[in-house]
């Protein structure tokens, strides 16, 4: 019986990983990955401490960080997201992440393609891409599937998913119920960090994501269950504006008065705070084959 389980596993992941080999992101390249080690992370104080506070708390915590339309509020922010994943991750708790990119590109596509980022076709891509890789993320957590669910087990159980003659909307639906028996198997405690989530949000993908934010409040609130969520965006993000709750969003707004190279009164690094709530069941994400 283990063995089979095992094989039912190992087959799930090898088909998962076609998402992410069809689609690139820029900002998921190896290249960036070791970029964002080197980068020293200072934020305003008021933002550090909610997202200290947000690491710190073992129960289901969501927040918004929201920034001013600047591009070194952009880098820095993006860098913020980058150190807490690491410092989650660290810690030992299960962490997925995604790094939203202003030019997803899907491979064997002309690198001398160029596009406006308000084209709603490709913010769709950019969803495409964060519904594809919580999937691929979710499959590789270290929680064995104690059974096949039928939703998975199909051969043809991601094809759809990979079909670029299927409208963007038929292939975000079925991306959503793959995510939904996921998460059904997921470990009791998950954390989320999402940066740049409004270079995908447009009237077209405005529905699907809000769902998947439905699907993880839901599994917030059942018993014994943690969703940890971190959205950071520049500007605002209608997504988000229509789906957060009272007192989780996080202005950011002083961020616009950094400079390179100088240092300003009232900010600080951040820092991974002892005692980083961890909620039940929780292990070290991996990609263990």
């Amino acid at each position: 019986r283990p063995g089979k389980e095992q094989t039912t596993r190992g087959d799930i992941k090898l088909s998962a990983q076609n998402l992410t080999t069809g689609f690139l992101q820029e900002k998921n390249e190896e290249v960036w990955w070791r970029s964002m080690q080197s980068q020293d992370v200072m934020l305003p104080d008021e933002v550090v401490v909610e997202m200290e506070k947000w690491m710190k708390t073992p129960a289901s915590k969501w927040i918004w960080v929201e920034a001013p339309v600047d591009e070194l509020a952009e880098k820095r922010l993006t860098c913020a997201a980058f150190r807490i994943a690491e410092i989650v991750l660290n810690s030992g708790m299960v962490c997925i992440y995604f790094f939203a990119s202003a030019r997803p590109t899907w491979k064997g596509s002309s690198a001398k393609d160029s596009w406006n980022i308000q084209n709603s076709s490709r913010k769709e891509e950019a969803a495409t891409a964060l519904l594809y890789s919580l999937i691929t993320q979710l499959v590789r957590l270290p929680r064995e599937l104690d059974r096949c669910p039928p939703d998975l087990c199909r051969p043809d159980a991601f094809d759809s998913l990979l079909d670029l003659s299927i409208p963007p909307a038929a292939r975000h639906a079925a991306a959503l119920g793959l995510i939904r028996t996921l998460l059904d198997h997921a470990p009791k405690a998950l954390v989320l960090v999402v940066d740049a989530v409004h270079l995908a949000d447009c009237a077209a993908t405005r529905r699907p994501l809000a769902d998947l934010l439905g699907m993880l409040r839901e599994r917030g609130r059942s018993l014994g269950h943690v969703v940890k969520v971190l959205f950071t965006t520049v500007g605002s993000c209608a997504l988000l504006a229509a789906n957060m709750q009272r007192g989780e969003r996080v202005d950011a707004e002083r961020m616009a008065l950094a400079r390179p190279g100088l240092p300003l009164r009232g900010w600080s690094q951040i820092s991974g705070p002892r005692g980083l709530g961890r909620g039940p069941g929780q292990n070290v994400a991996s990609e263990d084959s």
